[in-house]
């Protein structure tokens, strides 16, 4: 606290925001984050504030989150129809008064509909496709449509990462399955009007079923129709299809199958370890698979990534260690800084599991290069703290 009490009002909302954006303290923290802002209104930018705005918008376990967004939007004074639309208690509602705002032109209407769909609820951390096709008539024109779905597609993923955390993981498997039904509902309606023909909606709708955890069948379609069309495959998508894995016989079928399509990966010297290739023997180790995931490694560098190594033995019981590293003071420095995030993110505190690990702490992660910044690492969390209480509510049954 001596150390807080000298950063200047608005360096330290942007530490408390980071912090909790990065999943690494409860979200609750936003909430003295908010009260800075508010305080210091006249020093707050516009980019903290609506950047803590969204951030609220997606944890429901904030436990003043109704009061703080409603103080950051007054602040907003000239924009009338985002504090409405962003204070509602549902994406029905956020719709309704969207569908009010009949003169705001369809661009700004989907710019607003954005933000809804990462808006997240106890009973509702991913909108619902009931509540998306509400919202797809505010959009006559058929770019907009597409925009609106790819919108959509790509909220599923940091959406629910978000149950991979203590105070949302008690119904997490039954959120997933209701995604992957959200995803199959949405996919229908693409093959309904002819419009799955583009590569950007597959590689959307592989990355958000890999996200479920329970779609391995939809997201091997989609992986095989980017093969098949002959789609040049990023590290992107190539590391999608690693997270919709399911098994590791289906993991090695998709890096064999990588190794042989066209790529638009940055090729490696044979001694330097890609991107991918450390991403493939962090999800050989998720299958249990080390020695095979060793030989990956074996004499490449860098070998930063070695953390992963450490952190699926300690979390099968072991000690938590720093990973022995062989390159230079770079290297060091990330292999120290990845296993201090990791030990905090899987502390009971925070409850990640180890697929969530090395998905929030790899290039696909939406705080990849906040949880690589340079200022020193935050001293892990206690090993035994008390389990936070889930704010989840469980999906409602489907009639």
């Amino acid at each position: 606290m001596d150390k807080a009490a000298n950063w200047h009002p608005m360096a330290l909302a942007t530490s408390y925001l980071d912090q909790a954006s990065n999943l690494i303290v409860h979200p609750n923290i936003l909430h003295h984050a908010a009260a800075l802002v508010r305080k210091h209104a006249q020093e707050a930018t516009i980019t903290i504030r609506r950047r803590l705005v969204l951030e609220l918008l997606a944890n429901p376990a904030v436990d003043e989150r109704t009061a703080d967004l409603r103080g950051l939007l007054q602040l907003d004074k000239r924009d009338y129809h985002r504090r409405r639309i962003l204070q509602q208690h549902s994406h029905a509602r956020a719709i309704a008064e969207l569908r009010v705002a009949s003169e705001l032109e369809e661009g700004k209407r989907l710019a607003q509909f954005s933000q809804i769909v990462h808006m997240r609820f106890a009973d509702a951390p991913v909108m619902s496709s009931d509540d998306f096709f509400a919202a797809l008539n505010l959009f006559p024109s058929p770019n907009r449509i597409r925009e609106a779905v790819t919108y959509y597609l790509r909220s599923f993923v940091p959406n629910l990462i978000h149950l991979c955390v203590a105070w949302e993981s008690e119904f997490a498997d039954a959120w997933r399955e209701r995604a992957a039904q959200y995803l199959r509902v949405l996919e229908l309606y693409l093959l309904e009007t002819d419009s799955l023909h583009d590569a950007n909606t597959h590689r959307a709708l592989l990355a958000a079923y890999g996200a479920t955890r329970c779609a391995a069948y939809e997201s091997q379609l989609h992986w095989e129709w980017l093969l098949e069309h002959g789609q040049p495959l990023g590290q992107r998508t190539v590391q999608y299809a690693f997270t919709a894995a399911r098994d590791v016989d289906a993991l090695r079928r998709i890096w064999a199958e990588t190794r042989a399509a066209q790529t638009t990966m940055k090729a490696y010297p044979p001694n330097i370890l890609s991107p991918t290739e450390g991403q493939y023997a962090h999800h050989l180790l998720r299958f249990g698979e080390v020695a095979e995931a060793k030989e990956i490694h074996a004499g490449k560098d860098p070998d930063e990534t070695m953390w992963a190594f450490n952190a699926h033995e300690a979390l099968a019981g072991g000690e938590w260690a720093y990973p022995r590293v062989t390159g230079g003071s770079k290297q060091v420095f990330f292999a120290r800084k990845n296993i201090k995030r990791a030990m905090m993110l899987a502390s009971p505190e925070i409850g990640m599991d180890f697929e969530a690990l090395i998905f929030w702490l790899g290039p696909l992660s939406p705080a990849f290069e906040t949880l690589r910044g340079t200022r020193n690492p935050q001293k892990p969390p206690e090993r035994n703290p008390a389990q936070p209480e889930s704010v989840m509510a469980p999906p409602s049954k489907v009639e």
